[in-house]
């Protein structure tokens, strides 16, 4: 198992990389780490762990993503309620904790009268990256 330095840098690597990607293509939202790696981390590190590592990846990609910048700083809370159950209920926690995130953060955009076409293709590409990401556990534990 990675320690939890080496997975944090693991996917704030693989979260820039995500990012220069989208900076490239301009289409591929939905793409990113903010609910996969916190939740991951307080699964199997702790909840201080998935809290820091969620704080720096939204960090990191709202600075990548200055457009959509207040969005993204804004998701913080959707990603405290992935780290908080994937904290108390583990790893079998993966689809109430994705349901929840998408679920907050639907709400954050709607208040933020952010809600449209672009968001709801958002909301259906990370369900399904998150769904792919869900096969790599084995790898990382």
């Amino acid at each position: 198992m990675l320690g939890f330095l080496e997975f944090s840098a693991l996917f704030v690597g693989l979260n820039i990389v995500s990012d220069i990607v989208h900076l490239k293509l301009r289409s591929i939202h939905g793409i990113d780490f903010l609910f996969f790696a916190p939740w991951l981390a307080a699964s199997l590190y702790g909840m201080y762990e998935g809290i820091i590592l969620a704080l720096i990846l939204v960090v990191v990609h709202a600075l990548f993503n200055l457009h959509l910048a207040v969005y993204e700083l804004a998701s913080f809370p959707a990603q405290l309620v992935a780290v908080f159950l994937g904290n108390t209920m583990g790893l079998v926690s993966f689809w109430i904790s994705l349901i929840a995130f998408l679920a907050v953060s639907s709400v954050i955009v709607i208040l933020l009268r952010g809600f449209g076409g672009r968001f709801f293709i958002f909301l259906l590409i990370a369900l399904v990256f998150n769904y792919i990401l869900i096969f790599t556990i084995p790898y990382l534990t």
